[in-house]
């Protein structure tokens, strides 16, 4: 009986962990998720606008699509959100510039 308890705990001790073809394929594809997902959120994170615009608000949704959606949502941000986010930059950068652009005099003919 000790003998056999013995052995047991040896071979418990002896214990390796392999990972087979298919378990480090989950692992590498979990891994390209994770990397991706935080990619793109600190892609978001690092636009301007504040959250009362209506950048900030999109940023949100994408924000939002990102972590919800798994692994499907940070490659659709990363295709159509950026592309979407660029242009509402453009757009929320010539508002403000047309908001604080002093008002020109007319030359009074």
């Amino acid at each position: 009986m000790l003998h056999s308890l013995y052995n047991e705990l040896q071979q418990f001790t002896n214990f390796r962990f392999y990972l087979g073809s298919f378990e480090l394929l989950i692992f590498m594809f979990t891994l390209a998720g994770l990397a991706i997902t935080v990619y793109s959120l600190i892609d978001i994170a690092r636009r301007p606008g504040g959250l009362n615009s209506s950048l900030g608000l999109s940023r949100l949704v994408w924000a939002g699509v990102v972590l919800f959606i798994g692994f499907v949502g940070p490659i659709v941000y990363l295709v159509v959100g950026r592309k979407q986010l660029d242009a509402d930059q453009r757009k929320w950068d010539l508002e403000q510039q047309v908001a604080t652009a002093p008002e020109r005099e007319t030359a009074a003919w």
